[in-house]
């Protein structure tokens, strides 16, 4: 698997448009859409779904990410959530940044120093500016030494993407041709460990299942080699934040959302296109996530 990465260009300073800390209970928004604001962020307690169409990020605490703001985002976040972002306008033109989609804050721990500084900066000022470079700089040196990776590193990688309901450490690094301790230290190095790596892409697949294919959290947890029940529901809480049932609320909820905005199909097409048979039920649940009517919700965001 490898890791996805943004290029950006900056011009000159950026300019910070706000930077803050933000803690708060269950709650969504949407970001608009303008290609030259990019936002930064760092997760630190709860967790955070970024959403766009059938496309879904899920930040964990200890996570740095990167929005740009070049497509429609619907954010969702847990009970008890709290994250410090800072949102920065840059120019079209100029020197080439490259930033990771997410990295591990102890892998760059630079970078999550200069978020906490812009977040208790006075705006606008120099200052802020000068840590939002730093900040920019220290993702993008980050992002060119994970993306030179090790080549056994992303030989085990593979192997855990192809194997992933059989993958073991050391049937990883007989396949990677190291010893399991190197492997270790070489996910030790990039800010994860083999296990919460292997889990994580398995709960994440697990979720997939799930909404994609409609089928029972027992049964996802099979085919990516978590057989136990209780464990699976370990897993996917530690992981996602949420319980096996909200999660995939959320993912139909998000979806319907992305459908409603985007497409003229009615409500009873899309209703059955995300899984949701019963009308009552379906409107329900969606008033419960949103607070509004599918038909009302259409009505106050589209364009």
């Amino acid at each position: 698997m490898t890791v996805p990465y943004y290029t950006l260009y900056i011009a000159s300073l950026p300019e910070v448009l706000f930077a803050h800390r933000y803690s708060c209970g269950r709650d969504s928004w949407r970001l608009s859409v303008n290609p030259d604001i990019v936002e930064i962020s760092a997760c630190l307690a709860g967790t955070m779904k970024r959403t766009n169409g059938s496309s879904t990020d899920i930040f964990t605490p200890g996570e740095l990410f990167v929005t740009p703001h070049d497509r429609p985002y619907t954010v969702e976040v847990s009970d008890g959530h709290s994250h410090v972002t800072a949102a920065l306008a840059l120019q079209r033109d100029g020197i080439p940044a490259l930033l990771p989609r997410k990295i591990a804050a102890s892998a760059c721990p630079d970078a999550l120093r200069a978020l906490m500084t812009l977040s208790g900066s006075r705006l606008p000022s120099l200052g802020a500016s000068a840590a939002a470079l730093t900040l920019l700089a220290a993702l993008d040196g980050s992002a060119r030494a994970q993306k030179v990776e090790n080549p056994h590193y992303k030989k085990a990688l593979s192997y855990i993407e192809n194997n992933l309901r059989e993958a073991t450490l050391f049937a990883a690094a007989e396949f990677a041709g190291v010893s399991p301790g190197y492997l270790a230290s070489l996910f030790r190095k990039h800010g994860t460990t083999f296990t919460d790596y292997t889990n994580s892409l398995r709960i994440s697949r697990a979720g997939e299942l799930m909404c994609a294919k409609n089928i029972t959290a027992q049964r996802a947890g099979e085919q990516v080699g978590i057989c136990d029940p209780k464990y699976l529901s370990r897993l996917f809480k530690k992981y996602t934040g949420e319980t096996f049932i909200n999660y995939l609320n959320l993912f139909r909820i998000n979806r319907a959302k992305y459908l409603l905005l985007n497409t003229n199909k009615k409500i009873n097409e899309i209703r059955t296109e995300i899984g949701c048979l019963n009308k009552d039920y379906f409107s329900r649940l969606f008033r419960k996530y949103t607070g509004l009517t599918p038909s009302e919700y259409r009505y106050k965001y589209s364009e």
